[in-house]
């Protein structure tokens, strides 16, 4: 049956996730205010998720038509690094204003002006595309506002861990979705018209506005700890910041690689030299990439839920590094596609597991360090990785080096398929590249797995403990609220004296 991953497997998977996403919201409890940020959300990102697809839709065809790769370079250069800068930037100015709802409005409002343009105004050259870009880097900087705002306005910046694996799954599910209705409709459909779904996209960010609207926000806790709190806790240290930056930089550039245009059309030149058909490797890619992405989705809040109370999150994030390194050796010396597609599943799992607990470490510290953007670094780092790897491919791929000097895309391989069953040369080009690319990645989860070996107690600190750490911080929050309560009625009294 021709696309029954898509027709068949995502709407199974997209039934289990939405199960899950229900049996999470009543597990944690959450208050109905609470619920309703979390659809606002998830219809946020299902709409951000539908123009992300039709971005990278649009930005395919334009690499077609380019003759010159170096306009695709300076593209790529450009949004990403936009990401970079506006990720920190919106902790740091939301943090200083008192305000994460003033940032949710705006990228609200740039996914209806996005939508209207990329409706009405079609992509004839790159200046268009950066503009589209540009408005999408603003629309992904979000992310990172709606975790701070949840764990603020309904955790009370205590419990992070919980916060990190509840939004994660909403956005994952979201994501799952999004791409689910565009392969429906560039794929199954084969139409190339976004009409309908830049319709739905404009009819329900509206609904994000109202919600948003309705949420109330104390902006006393969109921000740091104040210092009388700080005080009582372990005091911060940028290098223990930079520590995780750099973990998170080098766990990025290996995932980034293990999913690379290289490895992709590594597996497509495999499946073609053993005789596969084009369906049957165009299939095999759909699922490498849904295997790095939607098990993690299904699995990670079970995990933080069910494994965190009984194994220490230390052991948990030391076991995630020696298995992906592990599963990057495996795969240096592997040249069954089967492989790829099966491992890929643990790869983003650990991948997921790695990175995100990671960020919960970054969001305890973002209210102990203030005027520093802990979570937007974080962000920066790890889409630093991204642009570092995606750079250095586009100008090797520009430069005709290695396996690009015989094709250039999965679709070349595809259509000179009668010319690759007995070409030694080409196979031992990719078999060598795909070496590198693993070893490489397997190398650089070693490097970050040593560096969080020496340097973990400090990333940690009290949160070595989460059950205590978080119990401690109520204990000192409660005594905070009680001293202010006192202060008041002294002064209350003390105006009383005077009339």
């Amino acid at each position: 049956m021709k696309y029954w991953d898509i027709t068949v497997l995502t709407p199974i998977i997209i039934s289990i996730c939405f199960t899950i996403v229900i049996l999470m919201l009543r597990k944690e409890k959450l208050s109905k205010n609470a619920l309703l940020f979390c659809l606002e959300v998830a219809i946020f990102w299902l709409c951000s998720s539908l123009l992300g697809y039709e971005l990278v839709y649009l930005k395919d065809s334009l690499a077609r038509s380019l003759e010159n790769r170096t306009y695709l370079i300076i593209l790529l250069i450009i949004s990403l690094l936009f990401i970079i800068i506006l990720k920190p930037f919106a902790t740091f100015i939301t943090g200083i204003i008192k305000s994460r709802k003033l940032w949710m409005y705006l990228s609200y409002a740039s996914v209806i002006l996005l939508t209207l343009l990329m409706n009405f105004l079609k992509v004839s050259n790159i200046y268009v595309f950066i503009l589209y870009s540009i408005l999408y880097a603003f629309i992904l900087s979000t992310s990172t506002i709606h975790y701070l705002f949840l764990n603020e306005q309904y955790f009370y910046r205590i419990n992070t861990l919980p916060v990190t694996w509840v939004i994660y799954t909403i956005i994952g599910f979201s994501g799952l979705l999004g791409t689910f209705i565009g392969q429906l409709q560039t794929i199954v459909l084969s139409s190339e018209n976004f009409t309908y779904t830049n319709l739905f996209v404009l009819l329900f960010i509206p609904i994000c506005l109202y919600l948003n609207f309705t949420q109330k926000e104390n902006k006393n806790l969109a921000s740091s700890f104040d210092e009388s709190i700080r005080s009582q806790l372990p005091r911060k240290n940028n290098w223990n910041f930079f520590t995780i930056y750099i973990i998170t930089f080098l766990v990025s550039c290996a995932g980034t690689l293990s999913m690379s245009l290289t490895t992709k059309m590594f597996i497509a030149f495999q499946g073609i030299y053993n005789g596969y058909s084009n369906d049957l490797v165009e299939t095999l890619l759909r699922l490498y990439d849904f295997n790095f992405i939607i098990p993690s989705v299904l699995i990670s809040y079970l995990i933080f839920k069910f494994a965190t109370p009984h194994f220490n999150q230390k052991y948990l994030l030391f076991t995630s590094f020696f298995t992906l390194f592990l599963l990057y050796v495996v795969l240096a010396f592997n040249k069954n596609p089967f492989t790829f597609m099966i491992l890929n599943i643990l790869i983003g799992v650990c991948y997921t597991q790695i990175i995100y607990s990671l960020f919960s470490f970054c969001m305890f510290w973002n209210y102990r360090a203030p005027k520093n953007p802990v979570t937007g670094f974080f962000g920066s780092a790890l889409f630093g990785g991204m642009f570092l790897n995606q750079v250095i491919e586009e100008t090797l791929l520009n430069s005709k080096v290695g396996v690009f000097k015989y094709f250039k895309s999965v679709d070349e391989i595809l259509k000179t398929k009668q010319l690759l069953t007995n070409d030694s040369i080409i196979y031992e080009s990719f078999i060598d590249s795909i070496t590198v690319i693993m070893t490489l990645s397997s190398l650089l989860v070693l490097l970050a797995m040593f560096i969080f070996y020496f340097t973990h107690k400090y990333i940690f600190a009290d949160y070595i403990n989460p059950r205590l750490a978080v119990q401690n911080l109520k204990i000192i929050l409660k005594k905070r609220v009680i001293e202010k309560t006192k202060t008041q009625i002294k002064v209350d009294e003390l105006d009383n004296n005077e009339m």
